[in-house]
């Protein structure tokens, strides 16, 4: 499997203020944006085009709490074997149509391919699992398959260095939120992009834009919508995105509250059947950066942390939210 080269997109401070700023807010307007940055509107413009077009932001999507309509978070990882480019073309290709997919991810290190799903039921989550391997079973190899019952969302502070930041969790609930069709089509327009305005969203859905605003302000006040991401492709900034295994035998809540603080940090996962005690995501600029991670760890936790692995996400190759 080939990956692209790693570059670097030069940022001045203002760029990278700018990326904080859009980070869980990425549908604030400009002027919220310039009064923020203490810049124009069109100067604010200018950085977003420029970052779009030297494709630093890939796009801007919500993250939207499906636990909350029932949904459950499952994941698999897996390894191929006996492939080609166009098979594993072809396995992409799937995994990003199928709409019961929401992340779809090429990793490099002990699996391939990441693929996130939302399921109604555990039988759901089998079914889509035995669809796939019937087709694509030859080529696919140790499979991994976890539940994850909270994913923490930490806003991408490794490129001010800052070790506090929002965060969000999208967490096994018993609360029930209740939509319509208008709000699922709303959700549909905010999905292609988080950052289109009510006027286009309320043409796209034959509705107005103060029912489109109202009915927005409604699914984020009832936490449907949990923020608004922009999506950024690390590589062109010269970072490279981890997904870390940690053995310990030490507290997980003292852990979670530890790494928390780290710039690095962007994702924890709890769940059931991880492979380690501690599922951690990290940005960083390269291999040395998680060796000096982990020996954090390990200064803060003596004798607590045990071995650890390492993948590196690759490639995102599709991040949608909505299982419909």
């Amino acid at each position: 499997m080939r990956f692209e080269k790693f570059g670097e997109v030069k940022l001045d401070k203002k760029d990278k203020l700018l990326l904080a700023e859009l980070d869980f807010d990425a549908r604030q307007s400009l002027a919220s944006l310039a009064k923020k940055l203490g810049m124009s509107k069109r100067g604010v413009e200018y950085k977003i085009r420029r970052l779009e077009k030297e494709e630093v932001i890939l796009g801007y999507y919500p993250v939207i709490n499906m636990p909350t309509l029932g949904y459950y978070y499952c994941r698999l990882l897996f390894s191929l074997q006996n492939t080609s480019p166009a098979i594993e073309k072809e396995l992409l290709d799937y995994l990003v149509a199928n709409p019961q997919f929401f992340w779809v991810f090429r990793m490099q290190g002990a699996a391939d391919i990441a693929v996130v799903m939302w399921a109604k039921s555990m039988r759901e989550f089998e079914g889509a699992m035995q669809d796939l391997t019937e087709k694509f079973g030859p080529v696919i190899h140790n499979k991994r398959e976890t539940i994850a019952y909270d994913v923490i969302h930490y806003s991408h502070r490794y490129l001010l260095g800052e070790s506090e930041g929002k965060e969000i969790h999208i967490a096994e609930t018993d609360e029930r939120v209740a939509i319509d069709d208008l709000d699922i089509a709303i959700l549909k327009q905010l999905t292609n992009s988080a950052r289109m305005p009510a006027v286009e969203i309320a043409d796209n859905t034959k509705s107005t834009p103060r029912v489109v605003s109202y009915r927005i302000k409604r699914m984020e006040k009832n936490g449907l919508i949990a923020a608004y991401r922009v999506n950024i492709d690390h590589k062109k900034l010269g970072f490279v995105w981890h997904k870390l295994w940690i053995e310990s035998s030490h507290s997980h809540e003292a852990l979670v509250n530890f790494v928390k603080h780290d710039p690095a940090v962007v994702y924890v996962v709890e769940g059931v059947g991880l492979n380690a005690e501690l599922d951690v995501e990290i940005v960083v600029k390269g291999s040395l950066d998680i060796y000096e991670f982990v020996n954090r760890l390990r200064a803060a936790f003596p004798g607590k942390i045990g071995g650890y692995e390492s993948l590196m996400l690759a490639d995102v190759k599709k991040v949608r939210y909505l299982p419909f």
